[in-house]
């Protein structure tokens, strides 16, 4: 039956065959099935309008389906997608906007929870006048962005930046973090333009740093990763992945660099990543033989480095699977796509 199941999705069926069979699958908790008749209803509703209500949501549907499986992180990227697109369409404060921004507040604090955020150092409300330092401020803003305080965070960040512009001696190292810190808040926020504006400023800010260190190499990393992913998001998807590529070949480097050194699983991770976020740029423009290559490396480096249950080993069997169906190959599909509902089990 579930063999059955998978391979009838592989027919194209209208759109609100699909979403009720996804609706079915997930009130009974087949949550595999669910995310699948949602991907096919989405695909048909991008090749219509990428940007329309219709699309936000089903990625806002895609996103709880995700969430349930304990795939935070896709299921933050779709929120992200739906968030942008119905702030733009129906306006920030729009009952759906506000939805998708909730389901996000809680897919937060299971993210915290996988990363082993610090403990809250900030209090709501809590006046920083006490230490007015720049490095105490971004301890501050990190911390509260870490915890969801966007509204704070931003206000503390932006304050950092402004006494950072104003005084000529001061670090662009600690300038960088902080613009970085903001372009990651905005983003979180489904702002990709004052995101990507911020991105650019935190790049030329590296760009300026004389000797630099390992730690700010992985920031400067994320930061033009942060920014191709807005840029694949936003449909820029050429220069998106040229920022991925440029991306894959510093952390390829770092790694060969630090090879037996204690940095060299996180490094390699931060690489399984690369290989994600390009495999899904190229998927995007329909080189799908380029896009099983990326996700079938960051799949290998996942199962060397991770437990075999652990959320990312089956976000990248899921990617693998839908790439070999996109690519025709639905059978070679449909044992990853049970290895991934393996790995949630």
């Amino acid at each position: 039956m579930r063999q059955k199941s998978f391979l009838s999705g592989l027919i194209e069926q209208p759109v609100p065959t699909l979403l009720k069979r996804g609706d079915e699958a997930f009130s009974t908790s087949d949550y595999d099935d669910a995310i699948h008749f949602y991907n096919r209803a989405l695909e048909q509703e991008r090749r219509s309008d990428p940007s329309s209500t219709e699309v936000a949501f089903l990625l806002h549907k895609i996103g709880v389906v995700l969430a349930r499986q304990g795939d935070s992180f896709a299921a933050m990227n779709s929120f992200e997608e739906a968030l942008q697109i119905r702030q733009e369409k129906l306006g920030p404060g729009s009952e759906d906007a506000a939805e998708t921004t909730a389901q996000m507040t809680n897919v937060l604090d299971d993210i915290r929870k996988q990363a082993g955020v610090r403990e809250r150092q900030f209090v709501r409300g809590k006046s920083v006048a006490d230490d007015k330092s720049v490095e105490a401020s971004l301890e501050i803003g990190q911390n509260l962005f870490e915890w969801g305080e966007y509204k704070e965070a931003e206000e503390v960040l932006k304050q950092c930046v402004d006494s950072m512009n104003a005084n000529e001696k001061s670090s662009d190292s600690e300038k960088f973090q902080a613009l970085c810190t903001l372009a990651s808040l905005d983003r979180a926020q489904g702002k990709y333009d004052e995101a990507k504006a911020l991105y650019l400023e935190a790049l030329k800010t590296a760009k300026k740093m004389g000797e630099e260190s390992e730690q700010v190499d992985m920031s400067i990393v994320n930061s033009i990763a942060g920014y191709a992913e807005i840029l694949r998001k936003a449909g820029d998807l050429w220069q998106a992945e040229a920022l991925h590529k440029k991306v894959r070949g510093m952390l390829l480097k770092a790694n060969s660099t630090n090879e037996g050194d204690a940095n060299e699983t996180d490094i390699e991770l931060q690489l399984a990543v690369s290989h994600t976020q390009l495999g899904c740029t190229v998927f995007d423009l329909k080189k799908y033989e380029e896009a099983l290559d990326e996700h079938q490396s960051a799949l290998q480096i996942r199962l060397d480095k991770l437990e075999f249950n652990d959320a990312l080993v089956s976000e990248s069997f899921n990617y693998c699977a839908e790439t070999l169906c996109a690519m025709g190959h639905g059978v070679k599909a449909l044992p990853l796509s049970m290895h991934a509902v393996d790995v949630r089990k």
